[in-house]
């Protein structure tokens, strides 16, 4: 009898257990009229906590993305829409690797783009 419901302890238990998620997410959203957006995230599994912060900014034709991460890693990018006439150029570094950085100069035309890459 005891070896009897064992087995259908375990069998419930799988059933009630098995498609349960033990991890604990968070995500926050704050959009805004003036073309300033926020975005928080954060995951916990087991012991280890995991999160990102996202700004966005946009205004005419000059869009900034701001993301800071769990490692204090900052990632920029900066993209110009029309410069020139159908131009779109992107500047993008990140702040604790200060030899990565890439500047990009892309058109709309396919014959006509340059990119460029510098390291110091």
């Amino acid at each position: 009898m005891g070896i009897k419901l064992s087995i259908y302890f375990y069998f419930y238990a799988d059933l009630l257990y098995k498609d349960y998620n033990f991890d604990h997410k968070f995500s926050l959203s704050i959009p805004s009229s003036s073309g300033l957006g926020l975005t928080a995230t954060g995951l916990k599994k087991d012991q280890f906590f995991s999160g990102d912060i996202n700004t966005l900014y946009k205004s005419g034709n000059v869009i900034v993305d701001v993301k800071v991460d769990t490692y204090s890693n900052v990632s920029t990018k900066v993209t110009l829409n029309d410069v020139f006439r159908c131009k779109k150029v992107a500047l993008s570094f990140n702040i604790p690797d200060h030899k990565s950085g890439k500047v990009s100069d892309l058109a709309l035309p396919i014959y006509d783009s340059v990119d460029a890459c510098f390291i110091s």
